[in-house]
């Protein structure tokens, strides 16, 4: 396991921003052009909360309780860091190291070749006995890790120690029989099924109890459609971001492989918050959506690379 560095504090923004509450931070969002992560209060306050030199912040992900997250410097290795909430102290954890936090323990999963468990409080490691590998899903419901691992998806229970189930990733396609090259991983609510992504056409609903894999074509879906970024929401809709001949759009659907029940036009990056909102990005400015997709509030950004709701408890 490599060695992971020191604390050090952020100093962009601390003397400046006295008056700025970042407890209040609800929702974040990395900025390519002038490379920062931004936080958003809950009535759509603006505030700098990490700024770096010249290299862009990519996948902020937050921790479950909401006192960390980390973020990933695109153009620096892949070097991983964690923040920490409401000071705003950063450890540098390393490169190449995708962290990935579990909804279940709190912890964080770290290391590509082999999966290391990291307490973010003690920076203690621990190894976990599997293969990590890039395309990884912690369950939001159970104490389970989703792998693809050379042809199937492997479902590991961490407290048992050992896979408890398994799904062959071969699938007939017109062309003959193949197996997916997975991007993402993304699970349901309730920890049942996923959603598997496979570049930017194609997309998978994984069932582990049934050991069944499905293709979900989506509704007109022509050959210049593209398909960026999935996100389940917590009451089952799932949320896709969806490039056609119209240009960009977010389509809801009731489940994957069900109906289509609304669309947000000129959006893309959907992101659920806990409570059912919905994050999206218009051109160059962010919205945030009801639970009822009706407009709450929006906010100009620039260049936006990524975003992520804080969790609410």
């Amino acid at each position: 396991m490599r060695r992971f560095a020191g604390c050090i504090l952020l100093l962009a923004g601390c003397a400046e921003e006295p008056e700025l509450d970042f407890e209040r931070v609800e929702l974040v969002l990395a900025i390519g052009d002038i490379p920062q992560i931004i936080g958003f209060d809950d009535a759509g306050g603006r505030m700098s909360v990490l700024r770096r030199g010249s290299e862009s912040s990519c996948s902020p992900r937050w921790s479950p309780d909401g006192r960390f997250f980390t973020v990933v410097a695109c153009e620096d290795d892949d070097e991983a860091l964690l923040v920490s909430f409401p000071d705003r102290e950063i450890e540098v954890l390393g490169r190449d190291l995708h962290p990935r936090w579990s909804p279940t323990r709190g912890t964080l999963l770290v290391g590509d070749e082999e999966a290391y468990e990291l307490d973010p409080e003690t920076l203690e490691s621990s190894a976990l006995g599997l293969r990590a590998g890039r395309i990884r899903a912690w369950s939001p419901a159970r104490d389970e890790l989703a792998i693809v691992d050379e042809g199937t998806l492997v479902v590991h229970d961490l407290a048992l120690g050992e896979p408890v189930a398994m799904v062959d990733l071969e699938v007939e396609f017109d062309w003959g029989i193949a197996v997916p090259d997975f991007t993402a991983l993304h699970w349901s609510p309730q920890g049942d099924a996923l959603v598997g992504q496979a570049g930017l056409r194609l997309l998978f609903v994984l069932r582990p109890d049934a050991q069944m894999i499905e293709t979900w074509t989506l509704p007109e879906w022509t050959d210049n459609d593209l398909v960026y970024d999935v996100d389940w929401g917590p009451d089952g809709r799932v949320a896709v971001s969806r490039y056609g001949p119209g240009g960009p759009r977010v389509e809801i659907y009731d489940a994957p492989l069900g109906m289509l029940v609304d669309t947000v036009e000129s959006a893309s990056r959907p992101v659920w918050s806990d409570d059912g909102r919905l994050a999206v990005v218009t051109g160059n400015e962010l919205q945030v959506l009801t639970a009822e997709l009706t407009f709450s509030w929006g906010r100009r950004v620039e260049a936006p690379q990524a975003l992520a709701w804080r969790p609410s408890g």
